[in-house]
């Protein structure tokens, strides 16, 4: 870390304390949501600097940062999503997803229009690992990370599962059900109710080209916009074994508030319902501000009694 630290500031001209104190502010910006190294290669790109040599450009998912292209990534593939066909503005086109992992997290590669038929073609599945070339990194709808293929991108199987540790720490598949009382860093399913909701502004603005942040109504990648405006909701969930802070971003948050096309603060809090139980899915991580674990929901629905029941006779029958 502090090799890169020191990188950046004999490239940029920039002392190594303001280095170190940006790339802390990008930490905190980010609600801890990436790791100092991510967080230092944004600081990197901002100042102009380029920390990934060409040619050299293989990283680890937990280094990975929205906006940067041609990475090479080597990883395990856990799941190969159903492709799915859809029709937008009168064309037709495919996206395919592949949630992956190596040694130091999970993410997912998104494949679209052709480079779907790279799954069959190279006859990929769940345990394969494989070598990604020249992929893009963006944010998802979610604010999490997700990999895609740039142009000259491919996809080369090298082998079969090398037993990356499990980054949820759990050893079983991503989104595992637990006990807030037992939750800890990774990806998480718990069932609750929102106890507690924070009255602060429900909004936050993206560009509407790219979905990037912006710096007032300038964004990195398209200039000068006008600002698109997301719902967010921060809460607190309830299981009756302890609490944990969840955030919604987007769809998750709409589903939170319900329908509605009021830009009152008060009117959409007013809609939320304490009490209202849900299944939540998302990635856990402790917070920089507060230190206590936090969830980023990136899936959340009512409470299914038949699927619940089935839940509980599975485990039941896991168990005799």
């Amino acid at each position: 870390m502090d090799e890169l630290i020191q990188k950046i500031s004999k490239a940029s001209g920039v002392k190594v304390e303001e280095v170190e104190k940006r790339v802390q502010e990008k930490q905190d910006e980010l609600s801890g949501l990436i790791s100092k190294e991510g967080a230092a290669y944004i600081v990197g790109r901002e100042l102009g600097v380029n920390l990934i040599k060409e040619g050299k450009r293989e990283l680890k998912i937990k280094n990975l940062v929205a906006g940067l292209n041609a990475v090479d990534i080597k990883l395990e593939i856990l799941k190969v999503f159903e492709k799915r066909d859809y029709e937008k503005n009168g064309k037709r086109g495919s996206v395919l997803n592949l949630l992956v992992e190596d040694e130091t997290g999970k993410t997912r590669l998104v494949l679209w229009g052709q480079d779907t038929d790279l799954v069959a073609d190279s006859q990929l599945t769940e345990g394969d690992v494989i070598k990604v070339n020249r992929a893009t990194v963006k944010k998802n709808n979610f604010g999490e990370v997700e990999l895609g293929l740039g142009k000259g991108g491919s996809i080369e199987k090298v082998g079969r599962s090398e037993g990356f540790k499990k980054s949820a720490k759990t050893g079983l598949d991503l989104h595992t059900r637990v006990d807030i009382a037992d939750i800890r860093d990774g990806y998480f399913e718990i069932r609750g109710c929102i106890v507690q909701v924070f009255k602060r502004t429900p909004f936050f603005f993206v560009c509407p080209k790219c979905d990037g942040k912006l710096d007032g109504k300038i964004c990195g990648k398209d200039g000068e916009v006008e600002p698109k405006k997301q719902l967010i909701i921060s809460a607190v969930v309830d299981d009756g074994t302890g609490t944990i802070r969840t955030v919604f971003f987007r769809e998750l948050a709409q589903k939170i508030v319900g329908k509605t096309d009021s830009e009152n603060p008060e009117e959409i809090y007013g809609k939320i319902k304490l009490g209202q139980e849900y299944v939540i899915k998302g990635k856990v991580k402790k917070s920089n501000f507060s230190g206590e674990l936090e969830m980023v929901a990136n899936f959340v629905d009512d409470v299914d009694p038949k699927k619940e029941a089935e839940k509980i006779l599975s485990e039941l029958e896991t168990t005799n």
